[in-house]
């Protein structure tokens, strides 16, 4: 009968399970502000918020949080300041483009979120790196007014296509 080994299985969990809490308890990484960069990026990755990213997002956060960690890793979240990123910053980041400076950012804002919802009340350091948006126009053509005949074309194209016919509402409306 399954009932009369209950109780046995059921002391055999609670063993094992209080063997599982110790074992997490003694290497679990705890938050505090003397913890190293690394500590924070390894803890982080190793986070519920981490492992709720889309695959993409996450693999860029995780190449970006570790190349980061190289040089500035060893400096403690309390002593981390804005100089120090910044440097790192001008000396690794800047000379990879707009596309990487901004994946810098992202994956410093996410890291310094993450320990901020767990309580760890932090500068963060990464909020006053200035970087150009990725969906900034290069060229001054796409910036100003479009012209009265430039705009009468666009409505004309707008309007003679059914599948457009919204936009060209749209536009007309503004």
């Amino acid at each position: 009968p399954i009932g009369h080994q209950f109780p046995a299985a059921s002391r055999k969990a609670a063993a094992l399970s209080a063997i599982i809490a110790e074992y997490k308890s003694k290497n679990e990484i705890r938050l505090s502000p003397n913890m190293t960069f690394l500590n924070a990026v390894n803890y982080v990755l190793a986070s519920d918020e981490f492992k709720a990213l889309a695959e993409s997002t996450g693999a860029v956060h995780r190449v970006t949080l570790l190349r980061i960690s190289r040089s500035i890793g060893a400096h403690k979240l309390s002593a981390l300041t804005y100089d120090i990123v910044n440097d790192n910053f001008l000396e690794v980041w800047e000379p990879l483009g707009k596309y990487m400076k901004a994946h810098f950012k992202k994956a410093g804002l996410f890291l310094y979120n993450v320990l901020l919802k767990r309580g760890l009340r932090l500068f963060n350091p990464f909020l006053l790196i200035k970087v150009q948006s990725i969906y900034a126009p290069n060229n001054k053509a796409n910036r100003g007014k479009w012209k009265h005949s430039q705009v009468m074309h666009f409505l004309d194209v707008a309007y003679s296509n059914a599948q457009y016919f919204n936009i060209g509402l749209i536009t007309h409306m503004a």
